[in-house]
């Protein structure tokens, strides 16, 4: 019994030791080993960290950044400047004027110096009755073909008001065109183009009007006409009618005034007072200007100062101004002096129902004794401009009096489908044994 106690104490301080010596042994082995394999610190920072700089801050920092600025920006600064830089002023220089309602904006500063009607940036084409060139030329401008030329808004002459439109030109031949392209198709049925020119130089052989309709696709011209030396230094008025000439008057799309320089010297044109107006059948002269009246034919010898418009003279016109020779000087018989008036194109006197052509007429003082003095209103028709007059009428001067005359269109060729000129021609007549000097005027023409 006394050995079993002892024996039992001994083993357990054994089992006390092994106990001990098992519990230092557990946390080396299990715990170091296998606990951190599938959790622990060495995995997670060696899986995380790699996978999480590699895919998303280089997927975000190549995808988004490169995508953005090659896709967005190239195309835009590519696409839309180039194509609005080189399609817009194209079209103008290449189609002149078809584009001009579409693309002033845009041609207007590139085009000024080649292209007329819209080279001025703040002058829009619009329509007006009336052009006066004071301080806007509206859209008109000159398209000059001739090297050297210079043109625009001039204060150096004017008809009315205080400017005009120019151009200078050298001595060298080509055209000069004066054009104005509508903002919008313009009716010009039954209307009439009427401008003053003044001009310094013979250089300018022949004044022309067109007008183009139709989409561009249809072209009127008419006037030809040629200044004479007599016209130089002088504001002269010219009018053309409008005739359609196939075309659609119900949509005019520009105007022009060509001028055909010869080559023969240097000088300036300018152009004043444009006027867009139903063609007259009756000059009055009240607005105190010629109305495209001018001399025609003055007789070898006669002098007579450039006409003028003045208040009438003498008595029996009632009439604030009446058109005027001043002071024409004769020294013989049969010694005349012609006013008339132009029609561009031949006006048709049988479409336009008319039969008689009356004017008033008036000499101031004799230039021709024995009663001689007189006048006649004449007219040229066809083809051929075959000439045909009233009865010649003797004129007591200083006093008013009436000429009518109706028109027999005989076989010579006359026609009054084809008028191409009225006038009156003032004379001595064919008794005179002394002349004079005398203010030569006409007034109240009627086409009736």
């Amino acid at each position: 019994m006394k050995r079993l106690f002892w024996i039992t104490p001994l083993f357990l301080l054994v089992g006390l030791w092994m106990v001990g010596q098992g519990c230092g042994n557990t946390p080396t082995s299990p715990a170091a080993t296998n606990t951190p394999v599938p959790t622990g610190p060495t995995n997670t920072a060696t899986i995380s960290p790699t996978k999480t700089p590699t895919n998303t801050p280089g997927n975000t920092a190549t995808t988004t950044p490169t995508k953005t600025p090659t896709n967005s920006p190239s195309p835009s600064p590519t696409t839309t400047p180039t194509n609005s830089q080189t399609n817009s002023p194209t079209p103008s220089p290449t189609n002149t004027f078809g584009n001009t309602a579409t693309t002033t904006p845009t041609s207007s500063p590139t085009n000024s110096p080649s292209t007329t009607p819209t080279n001025t940036p703040t002058q829009t084409p619009i329509y007006l009755s009336h052009y006066t060139f004071d301080s806007a030329t509206n859209g008109w401008a000159w398209d000059t073909g001739i090297t050297g030329a210079t043109s625009g808004l001039s204060t150096a002459q004017a008809h009315s008001g205080t400017g005009s439109i120019g151009v200078t030109i050298g001595a060298a031949t080509g055209t000069e065109n004066l054009r104005v392209d509508f903002a919008s198709p313009q009716n010009l049925t039954g209307m009439s183009l009427s401008f003053w020119i003044y001009t310094d130089t013979a250089e300018v052989n022949q004044i022309s009007v067109f007008e183009q309709n139709t989409a561009y696709s249809v072209y009127e011209g008419g006037l030809y006409t040629t200044p004479t030396t007599y016209n130089l230094n002088h504001w002269i008025e010219y009018r053309y009618t409008f005739t359609g000439n196939g075309g659609n008057l119900a949509s005019v799309n520009d105007l022009d005034i060509q001028f055909t320089s010869s080559g023969s010297g240097a000088g300036h044109v300018y152009v004043d007072d444009v006027t867009i107006a139903p063609a007259p059948t009756i000059w009055t002269y009240e607005d105190s200007t010629a109305d495209a009246w001018q001399y025609g034919a003055i007789g070898s010898g006669v002098v007579s100062s450039f006409w003028n418009v003045i208040a009438p003279e003498g008595s029996g016109n009632a009439s604030s101004y009446a058109l005027t020779s001043p002071s024409a000087t004769f020294n013989a018989i049969n010694q005349t002096l012609q006013f008339q008036y132009n029609f561009s194109p031949a006006a048709s006197f049988t479409a336009l129902g008319i039969s008689t052509i009356s004017a008033d007429v008036f000499i101031s003082a004799d230039i021709s004794n024995n009663a001689s003095e007189g006048a006649q209103v004449f007219i040229q028709s066809g083809g051929s401009y075959v000439w045909e007059n009233s009865s010649y009428a003797n004129i007591t001067s200083g006093t008013w009096s009436t000429i009518n005359f109706v028109p027999a269109y005989g076989t010579a060729g006359e026609s009054a489908a084809q008028v191409q000129r009225i006038g009156v021609q003032f004379s001595t007549g064919g008794a005179g044994t002394a002349w004079g000097t005398g203010d030569l005027q006409m007034d109240n023409v009627q086409l009736h």
